[in-house]
């Protein structure tokens, strides 16, 4: 017998053209896995702790960032900073370059929908998003411009001239609230006439400094208070050239080697803006994560309950033991399936490939990690399999056709509300279609382990 890896979660997908959903059942041998009893199965209040930790700075970190008000109706012109969704397409300007496939999907324009960049980033050639500034939305620019080799991966148009029409969609700005973190780039000056200090010193060469306009305990540069800064930046958006004055005090200014009040003027460029995690509410949280999140009154009693359940999985998987002897049918079949998916990761689509052609494109080296990593990944799926269908005999966790058919709406659900371009793609619109691409025994699995997971988190102790 021997251990493997914690348990990896498994959640609801839909699978890549190129591999298929595991919907066959599994025969699992009598001995291929081994358990020590539930509640001798222990989780620590740090682990806890660490992994709500995890969870919220996750969360966090897709719904911090930089949310940009449109404009496209106001007349307003696109400045630097600004979020363009632009529809372009090119060509070279001479008509004897002959590019690659890639190369002219490339040109070929991005799809109705648009193309969304911020003016300055550098997403596009920065000739190009120069020539957008000062357009409105509806207008349209062309541009020729030389691809280099910082401009795209494409190794055939580096060097190439080719010339873009760009449509301009839409236009969005990020305004500065009192919610956001900003980074500023600055240089300070005093007045005419005025001798520094070598305590000001520092001050006036500047630097990069980061200012939290909602915490009152912040302060810009040690010297000046958030209140004093908050309304020179309030309003503005990335990337704008600022000119302020701040005054130091008497009393502030005697601490830097001054005899009464010292107003002190600042030239400084907007780096970054992001709204920050202590800004960001219950009710936004729950309408951004979308899915589960918004059926949940608690989301952060959810959250930890999802966290103490996984932890509990974990901690079963750790203890589990596996048979060294895989049933031969099984892995087979799973590793079929890991073989295609890693097949198609390192080559593409070689669908149209024979085997010998196939056989012809790999080396050695490329078809031993392609089998190696289809191995290594059946063994781990085919212990998670039995690990799970060990757990659902222990507890004795089944699923009536009511559970079932109520589970598979709420999935088709899900997918429709959050995930309605996947369905599209894959041409399905009913939950009877959803169970026939994804298998009836694949699906009963998926849902036995949601209640697995709460059964679980009864039975494992946590500790303080």
């Amino acid at each position: 017998m021997k251990k493997t890896l914690a348990l990896t979660l498994l959640f609801l997908f839909m699978p890549s053209p190129q591999t298929s959903c595991q919907s066959s059942a599994v025969d699992r041998p009598e001995d291929s896995v081994r358990v020590p009893p539930l509640d001798e199965m222990r989780v620590t209040k740090e682990e806890i702790d660490t992994a709500m930790e995890e969870l919220e700075a996750d969360i966090l970190d897709g719904l911090t960032g930089e949310y940009f008000t449109p404009l496209t109706e106001s007349g307003e012109t696109v400045r630097l900073g600004d979020k363009a969704t632009v529809r372009y397409s090119g060509a070279p300007t001479s008509s004897s370059v002959k590019l690659s496939e890639e190369a002219e999907e490339a040109l070929s324009g991005s799809d109705q929908a648009g193309y969304g960049l911020i003016v300055g980033s550098d997403t596009l050639p920065e000739k190009v998003e120069n020539a957008l500034i000062g357009k409105k939305a509806g207008e349209s620019v062309s541009v020729t411009v030389t691809y280099t080799e910082d401009d795209t991966d494409i190794e055939d148009l580096v060097g190439v001239e080719v010339e873009l029409k760009i449509e301009i969609l839409e236009i969005a700005r990020l305004f500065i609230t009192e919610r956001h973190a900003v980074k500023l780039k600055f240089t300070a000056s005093l007045p005419d006439g005025i001798k520094a200090s070598d305590e000001i010193e520092t001050l006036l060469e500047g630097g990069v400094e980061t200012v939290t306009l909602s915490d009152q305990e912040d302060s810009f540069d040690t010297a000046f208070t958030i209140d004093e800064i908050r309304p020179h930046l309030l309003g503005h958006g990335k990337y704008d050239e600022l000119t302020f004055t701040l005054t130091l005090d008497s009393e502030r200014a005697s601490e830097y080697g001054y005899d009464e009040a010292l107003p002190v003027s600042f030239t400084a460029t907007i780096l970054e803006a992001s709204e920050t995690p202590e800004a960001l509410t219950d009710e936004l949280i729950e309408e951004m994560t979308g899915g589960i999140y918004n059926k949940v009154d608690d989301y952060r009693a959810f959250c930890l309950k999802m966290v103490k359940e996984d932890l509990a999985l974990r901690a079963v998987s750790s203890a589990a033991t596996f048979a060294d002897e895989m049933p031969e049918k099984e892995y087979n079949e799973f590793y079929e399936e890991n073989y295609n998916a890693a097949l198609y990761a390192t080559m593409g689509d070689v669908s149209g490939y024979t085997a010998e052609e196939l056989a012809a494109l790999m080396s050695e080296e490329v078809a031993n990690k392609i089998n190696e990593t289809a191995h290594d990944n059946t063994i781990v799926e085919l212990h998670e399999r039995f690990l799970l269908e060990y757990l659902f005999d222990l507890l004795d966790l089944s699923l009536t056709e009511e559970e079932y058919n109520a589970m598979l709406q709420e999935l088709y659900d899900t997918y429709t509300a959050n995930y309605s371009y996947m369905l599209l793609y894959y041409g399905i619109d009913s939950p009877a279609e959803l169970e026939e691409y994804i298998g009836r025994e694949y699906a009963e699995v998926q849902f036995l382990y949601e209640k697995l997971l709460p059964v679980l988190g009864e039975k494992v102790t946590f500790t303080d």
